[in-house]
């Protein structure tokens, strides 16, 4: 699908302003080179406002079944958490935990090509950012494993 520059958002709403515009400024003015940052609660809140009006299913079109495998996790998930204890047995959570790395993997490395066609940058920060989610999930995992340790003693 091309890309149709007529329905592109203006990204300078949510604080994206051209840096190359910055840094010509800045290399004209007395300060050089210092480009001032956004903290990272206004940046953040910068990226959601800029991801949420984003109209995904417009550039997503073709890929139904990562939306589809992410619908069965989700399932999964309502599943696991309505299940009476007693039928919640090895089985069933070794399946769900099959499913889940499955969908997860296939969720990933459909997305993984796509870091060849960005910047160097881009493709650092980007790589930074995934590095840092699963970062963010081993802490998690390790904090669930305590806390379900501390409740059986």
């Amino acid at each position: 699908m091309a890309y149709n520059s007529d329905k592109a958002l203006d990204r300078t709403k949510f604080g994206a302003e051209n840096i190359e515009e910055k840094k010509s400024a800045a290399s004209n003015s007395q300060a050089g080179l210092l480009i001032q940052r956004r903290s990272m609660l206004k940046g953040t809140c910068a990226f959601l406002q800029y991801i949420g009006s984003l109209p995904r299913k417009e550039y997503r079109k073709g890929d139904k079944v990562s939306d589809l495998l992410v619908l069965v996790c989700l399932l999964f998930a309502v599943m696991l958490i309505t299940l009476p204890s007693a039928l919640v047995r090895p089985p069933v959570v070794a399946l769900a935990d099959l499913v889940f790395l499955a969908v997860i993997v296939f969720f990933i490395m459909s997305r993984m090509g796509i870091l060849i066609t960005l910047s160097e940058r881009q493709a650092i920060l980007v790589w930074d950012i995934i590095v840092g989610a699963l970062l963010l999930g081993m802490l998690l995992s390790f904090n669930a494993m305590y806390f379900i340790a501390c409740l059986h003693r």
